[in-house]
């Protein structure tokens, strides 16, 4: 496993500093680390401070997540959704890529966006039967 570190010769902020040493020694390789460590490097480089906070704190909770769930699954939460979405399915128009998108966010330990997911597609399929039995 090969985790990129970050790479910032500048100084910093003591709050941005101790996120930054974080977001290194709590690494975990996860689908796009390589991308938001660009993007992070990128702020910092620019001296967006405040961006480069708000990457720092999501890469450090994705990586909490990732960890979570290679260690222990699914929270049981996620897990309910998404038996929500496949028990009462119904069809519609892009079901199959939002099912796509499901397994990459679940893959990805990205609980967030799978579950905002699973919450559109479980209203967008009680829409839809509500109309069928009406």
């Amino acid at each position: 496993m090969n985790i990129t570190p970050i790479i910032f010769t500048g100084t910093l902020p003591a709050e941005l500093q101790h996120l930054v040493r974080r977001v290194d020694s709590d690494a975990i390789d996860y689908r796009g680390r390589n991308m938001d460590v660009n993007l992070l490097e990128r702020y910092l480089a620019n001296g967006d401070h405040r961006t480069a906070a708000y990457q720092a704190r999501q890469m450090i909770e994705f990586q909490r997540q990732f960890r979570q769930m290679q260690n222990h699954g699914l929270p049981l939460i996620i897990r309910s959704l998404i038996d929500q979405v496949h028990s009462n399915s119904v069809e519609y128009p892009g079901r199959g890529i939002d099912l796509c998108l499901l397994n990459k966010y679940e893959e990805g330990g990205d609980f967030g966006t799978l579950a905002y997911l699973a919450n559109l597609m479980i209203k967008r399929q009680a829409n839809l039967r509500a109309r069928v039995t009406s």
